[in-house]
């Protein structure tokens, strides 16, 4: 007489075989996860620099990007927001803090003007912002050219 459903054994053994593809597949899954999170953070300081630069046309006046926090080592970590030059907010981007990303720029600054023109105010001419995560072996490179283009690249 044959019984339905399965044996211990069999049990076992499938649960063996889900526990080693879960181990593999885990640090991948977290690498992906960490790619992402730099990814985000890379495209919301854009479109930071992107709304900055377009006010900073549309209203024929310098538009100020600043960090909120003004830390050497992490200029741009705390958040940042675009301001116009009377101090008056025009987008405010949220604290990176919780997710523990790091964005530093190579010339240690903590704000980006642009002028009527889009273009970089000075004395800034051009800067890289690195953006890094601890735990992921890949970073993002941010640049911006003293025209006002960025680009952004994998490390």
């Amino acid at each position: 007489m044959r019984s339905i459903g399965f044996t211990l054994i069999e049990m076992l053994v499938t649960l063996a075989i889900a526990s080693i593809l879960l181990g593999i597949a885990y640090p991948s899954f977290k690498n992906m996860i960490n790619n992402n999170r730099l990814a985000t953070t890379a495209n919301a300081f854009i479109g930071a620099l992107a709304i900055a630069r377009n006010e900073a046309i549309k209203r024929g006046k310098k538009i100020i990007v600043l960090a909120k926090k003004k830390d050497k080592n992490n200029e741009w970590g705390g958040g940042w927001v675009v301001v116009d030059a009377d101090d008056n907010i025009i987008r405010d981007f949220s604290l990176l803090g919780k997710q523990n990303i790091t964005l530093n720029s190579n010339n240690d600054i903590s704000e980006i003007i642009f002028n009527a023109r889009g273009f970089l105010s000075e004395p800034l001419i051009q800067d890289i912002i690195e953006i890094k995560m601890p735990g992921s072996i890949n970073s993002r490179l941010i640049t911006i050219t003293a025209s006002g283009v960025t680009r952004v690249e994998k490390k």
